[in-house]
């Protein structure tokens, strides 16, 4: 037994490899034709787990003026200039005051707002905004790890990276998943996202 499947290797190895089907070559290969998954880790000037930043665009939010009904993680709205946009920046818990580690952008709202924002759009650092198509946002992310269609013909795309702390600007975080959620409405415009970090 331990004979034969020595020489079977011994022998084939050197052609599976050849024929892509080892490891290395194969991941090689792949990751040439399509690029790595970058993530995003600014929205609208706001850093993911950065008090500084988020002192300079949204302003100090007192801890008691998040939202915390345990449907989500406490948070705060903000509208875009022309109240077309919502901005919702998300605090764990935990973490230091002002540092949110996870935002969204939609047009839905479902809470109150606490002030609007001198910004036209609501864009990423990745250069995400509401109303590309999926193939816009594909063309920046890539293949996403999950894609899903409702019945209403809408659609989701799911990203998500384990370990992120190995991306110097994402060390900060401190936590184990990244995760970057795109909802399409049944006419391919991106109607919401939300991205950051999963509460341990």
């Amino acid at each position: 037994g331990g004979l034969m499947q020595a020489m079977f290797l011994r022998f084939f190895a050197p052609i599976l490899c050849s024929s892509l089907l080892c490891p290395a070559q194969g991941q090689d290969l792949l990751s040439a034709a399509e690029p790595p998954f970058i993530p995003d880790s600014v929205l609208a000037g706001i850093h993911l787990c950065d008090a500084a930043s988020a002192v300079v665009v949204i302003g100090a939010v007192p801890p008691d003026s998040l939202i915390d009904d345990r449907k989500d993680m406490p948070r705060v709205y903000f509208f875009n200039a022309d109240s077309t946009e919502i901005l919702t920046a998300y605090f764990h818990y935990g973490d230091g005051q002002g540092a949110y580690s996870e935002l969204r952008v939609t047009t839905a709202f479902s809470g109150p707002i606490r002030s609007g924002l001198p910004i036209k759009r609501f864009v990423s650092g990745r250069g995400i905004a509401l109303g590309m198509s999926e193939k816009e946002v594909r063309k920046i992310f890539g293949e996403p790890g999950h894609w899903g269609q409702r019945a209403d013909n809408s659609v989701d795309l799911t990203y998500s990276m384990r370990d992120p702390s190995a991306l110097g600007y994402l060390q900060r975080c401190n936590s184990p998943v990244y995760y970057a959620r795109f909802s399409f409405s049944d006419e391919d415009r991106l109607i919401g996202y939300r991205f950051g970090f999963e509460y341990p």
